[in-house]
């Protein structure tokens, strides 16, 4: 299921998350399928674990096999709390695992992420990489890494 391409760029407020729900119910019957949840809290601009949005299609699978604009709105304040962006501090807490180099390499990174906490598939990883972007010989700067991540 992908996402409407015309909902990627729309912003938080309440008029607009109207509008980002009613792109995944073109039969405006005020309900979208429960299995949408993750696509609409994406489209939103909120981005849940694989985990969270699973859970959240159990949750409302178990209640009915659609959701409405308020049931909508509970889950994306949920994901919003639950997936709060981290302060730079706490990654470069986070960071000193890795000890007092500047820097880390893309394996290091990737093995940390694969098995610890909640696990990151390799393609998230990659994305994460391209994003942060490494140095002429493969390393990522952590400080230039946290800078990207909190801005």
């Amino acid at each position: 299921m992908s996402t409407p391409k015309n909902a990627e760029t729309v912003s938080h407020d309440g008029e607009n998350l109207r509008a980002i729900f009613n792109v995944f119910d073109p039969s405006e019957k005020g309900c979208v399928p429960a299995d949408r949840i993750g696509n609409i809290i994406r489209a939103a601009g909120e981005y849940p674990t694989e985990a969270t949005a699973n859970e959240l299609i159990a949750r409302y699978r178990a209640a009915g096999d659609e959701i409405n604009f308020d049931q909508f709105l509970s889950a994306m304040a949920e994901v919003r709390q639950k997936h709060k962006k981290p302060s730079k501090t706490e990654i470069e807490a986070a960071f000193r695992v890795f000890g007092t180099s500047p820097y880390i390499t893309v394996s290091e990174l990737k093995k940390t992420l694969t098995q610890f906490g909640e696990k990151l598939s390799d393609d998230e990883i990659d994305r994460l990489v391209a994003l942060v972007g490494t140095t002429e010989d493969g390393r990522i700067d952590k400080n230039e890494m946290a800078n990207r991540l909190t801005s």
